[in-house]
């Protein structure tokens, strides 16, 4: 009797071991695959992923620090939220600006006109109200000028206003003016040594009818011996041919450096013999 107790013991230890699972390694895992259970995990890089094992399991990842979306009427800008409401009213004041001011804008005026503001919203106002313009197609358009904003009538209508409005006197650019022009656009700021030393000549008249149409204007002045006047493109000249800034000037290309390279040498060439001739 003693005997089968002791045998139906150790059966039933046999049974409860086997039920159990151990883990060598000296790790736990412990799964569940029950529906609708959420599982968390933490990502060190900053971001939290949420995962859901419900039927067709979705993973969702939010990077919060990184939003930038616009949801609720707001828009996330450096993790602080800005109204909608309030966006359209920064842009309501670039436009009132924009329009009594008549000229370009730098961005520094709109911050100053939108009081408190802070000058990303600013400009994110300014930058929208410009897409919006365009994107409407009518006659008032908002350019954007080395780096200011300016309200303008649309360049498609220029034959019904000049109807009424009458055409301004427009400069007569000769090929000398033009050069002078190009070497200060793409050396900004120039002096008037730098222009000689591509041309070869004097820039003096080029330079003051530059300055007397308005496409360019006194800087300041070189820290050197004499200390020369300083020359760079000014607004205007930028609004009539239609660039944002000096990264907009178009580039030569490869072809055309090596046939101006080709033509110097041959004039250099040609300078050296009538030399050894003399």
């Amino acid at each position: 009797m003693t005997e089968e107790k002791l045998n139906i013991e150790e059966d039933t230890n046999t049974k409860e071991s086997d039920t159990k699972e151990s883990n060598t390694e000296g790790t736990n895992t412990i799964e569940s695959n029950t529906e609708g259970t959420n599982t968390i995990e933490p990502n060190t890089e900053g971001s939290n992923t949420i995962e859901s094992n419900t039927e067709g399991s979705v993973t969702e990842e939010f990077n919060i620090d990184n939003m930038t979306e616009e949801s609720d009427g707001q828009l996330a800008m450096g993790g602080q939220l800005l109204s909608q409401a309030e966006l359209d009213r920064l842009k309501n004041v670039v436009e009132t600006v924009l329009f009594s001011m008549g000229r370009s804008v730098e961005l520094s005026e709109l911050v100053k006109a939108c009081g408190s503001a802070e000058r990303k919203y600013v400009k994110q106002a300014a930058e929208q109200l410009m897409e919006e313009y365009t994107e409407r197609g009518g006659g008032i358009c908002i350019k954007k000028y080395n780096g200011k904003y300016q309200m303008c009538s649309s360049p498609e209508y220029y034959d019904d206003l000049i109807k009424l409005v009458s055409s301004p006197p427009k400069p007569v650019l000769t090929e000398v003016v033009l050069e002078t022009l190009a070497i200060i656009a793409y050396k900004s700021p120039a002096t008037k040594l730098d222009i000689e030393k591509v041309r070869g000549v004097k820039s003096d008249h080029a330079v003051n009818k530059l300055i007397e149409y308005g496409l360019i204007e006194e800087t300041g002045r070189l820290d050197a011996p004499g200390r020369p006047a300083l020359f760079a493109p000014t607004d205007e000249f930028y609004r009539r041919f239609g660039i944002n800034g000096k990264k907009e000037l178009p580039q030569a290309s490869s072809e055309l450096m090596t046939a101006f390279e080709k033509e110097a040498n041959a004039e250099v060439g040609d300078i050296m013999k009538t030399d050894d001739r003399a």
